[in-house]
């Protein structure tokens, strides 16, 4: 009887409810241009009128819904969870902006003993794996950034981990796995990694970081060559795309260089030769005779060599409006070309001399948390879902991210487009959503998070409907929706979704399947289209 309701049950949603027919509630999935001035008296130490920061105040004068939405958004973005009491319990106490805020500068936060979550085949250095294949040594350095990311609390050390991961994906720091010339040395995406995020921690300025970042090895395997790391470095970081500078800053980098070679490494204890790939960079320090000595004019300074032409770029006015331009593109990217620009130049305003400074006026700014109705990254959706469903996905699943297989939770990063420190230049900003991205990005989340039982991998029946009212269907049914999606039920929904159960024999005089009925509701989850995107909050307290 319960095999064939539960199949009944997921086959009426699977007609009714497809890619979230029913979109719910009064959510707002439109694109909207980011027009956003909402009159709100101005916050901690706003940017300016058009770019307010959220404060305590302007947050308590939202509605209760629209304060647990956007609650649920700023962990969300931080790829983290919490259950609807814990939200509650922390709006509840009027600070929960500052609260969080300091959460996000705190030194002293006891964190899990990550030697105990990651296992110890995931943790053996690179030297003791030769002759693994690439992709595991991909998957093993990945579970060990996205692991950490995911039991680490939020702290200042999280803050560090997030930044480095955030920029790790983008134009100016990925490490671009894919170029056959990066391929062959995953080692270059972990090294790129923490050396980003150790800079961030110290609170190295953004020109130092990006300095740092030019001149390695990591950026080199990237753009391998004068040409292509000269032109490259103008376009991703000043907006350069003037072809007559090109050639110029080739000539400063003429002894600059990427190569990868096959030869021997070893030889075995039979005598025959072990080779494989190798690389040698080479650059101002140990190829000196090749260096030029011509002075040359670019970007309205004389430069000479390699590293004059990479402080001539952190050093040009056009650096630091290129840095927050990429950063806005990505948190903003549904808002017009004009209204990123405007924003652009608040930030740019207020001197912003660290990443912390630029990612602190992008995520409190009420232009993000109130307006910005962008569709998520895989980790928002992914992260945030399992920490709030309570979820211990185990090291191994996040390093099966990348690999479609047997199990559709394996490739989640893979089937939505997203590969994490993969793309040459970097992901895209705005998160695919073509069908069959949607489609496959759809599959893994309902098979990942929302019909995951999988033992201690899985959500724990019990350990949910503890939270929930079960009086009734129907309050049961409102208080899954409140704490998964963060809003109540419409009618529709629950009219159907109440015909759907009482039709498979779910519902009867003397009670209701309570498990069933939690299936169904997640299954329809699933679906909806607030679960993958972030919605504009439309009465924004007084200023409504």
């Amino acid at each position: 009887m319960f095999k064939k309701a539960l199949f009944t049950l997921l086959g009426f949603l699977a007609l009714i409810f497809f890619s979230g027919c029913v979109s719910g509630g009064s959510v707002d999935n439109s694109i909207d241009n980011g027009d956003g001035s909402n009159g709100v008296s101005a916050p901690v130490t706003p940017a300016s009128v058009s770019l307010e920061m959220i404060d305590d105040d302007s947050f308590n004068s939202l509605s209760e819904n629209d304060k647990i939405y956007v609650a649920n958004k700023l962990y969300s973005t931080f790829y983290k969870g919490k259950s609807l009491d814990e939200i509650k319990n922390e709006v509840s106490t009027g600070t929960f902006i500052t609260d969080f805020y300091k959460k996000l500068y705190s030194t002293d936060v006891e964190q899990p003993d990550l030697d105990k979550v990651l296992p110890d085949d995931y943790r053996i250095p690179y030297g003791n794996r030769f002759g693994d294949p690439l992709l595991e040594k991909f998957r093993s350095l990945y579970n060990n950034i996205i692991s950490t990311l995911y039991y680490t609390r939020l702290s200042k050390s999280y803050y560090n981990e997030w930044m480095a991961y955030v920029l790790g994906q983008t134009i100016l720091f990925s490490p671009a796995w894919e170029v056959e010339s990066v391929h062959p040395f995953p080692e270059l995406i972990s090294s790129n990694y923490d050396r980003l995020k150790k800079r961030i921690g110290e609170d190295k300025p953004v020109k130092d970081i990006a300095y740092e970042h030019m001149v390695s090895k990591e950026n080199w395997a990237r753009f391998r060559s004068p040409e292509d790391n000269g032109r490259e470095m103008l376009e991703i970081w000043l907006y350069d795309f003037n072809d007559l500078h090109v050639p110029l800053a080739a000539k400063a980098l003429k002894n600059w260089r990427w190569e990868i070679r096959y030869e021997k490494v070893a030889e075995a204890a039979d005598g025959r030769n072990i080779n494989d790939y190798v690389y040698y960079f080479f650059n101002d320090e140990n190829n000196s005779e090749e260096m030029n000595s011509e002075p040359i004019d670019l970007l309205g300074t004389t430069i000479t060599t390699g590293k004059d032409f990479y402080k001539a770029v952190v050093s040009h006015e056009d650096f630091m409006p290129g840095v927050v331009q990429r950063l806005v593109n990505v948190f903003f990217a549904n808002f017009t070309e004009d209204k990123r620009r405007e924003i652009v130049e608040e930030i740019v305003k207020t001197d912003p001399v660290t990443f912390r400074d630029i990612f602190d006026k992008i995520i409190f700014s009420k232009e993000y948390l109130l307006n910005a109705n962008r569709v998520k990254s895989y980790e928002e959706i992914y992260m945030a879902l399992a920490h709030k469903l309570d979820i211990t996905p185990g090291a191994e699943i996040f390093g099966r991210m990348h690999q479609p297989g047997s199990q559709v939770y394996e490739g989640g990063l893979t089937v939505s487009k997203q590969k994490a420190f993969t793309y040459k230049l970097g992901r895209s900003d705005i998160v695919p959503s073509d069908s069959d991205s949607i489609m496959r990005l759809h599959l893994n989340i309902r098979d990942a998070i929302f019909l995951n039982r999988r033992g201690t991998k899985g959500w724990n029946y019990s350990n949910l409907l503890s939270r929930y009212d079960v009086s009734s269907p129907e309050k049961y049914l409102n208080s899954m929706f409140l704490d998964i999606v963060g809003r109540e039920m419409t009618e529709d929904e629950k009219s159907t979704l109440l015909r759907i159960a009482e039709n498979a024999g779910c519902i009867s005089a003397t009670g209701f399947d309570k498990f069933t009925m939690m299936l169904m509701t997640f299954d329809y989850f699933s679906r909806l289209s607030e679960i993958y995107i972030y919605r504009k909050v439309e009465t924004q307290g007084d200023a409504s």
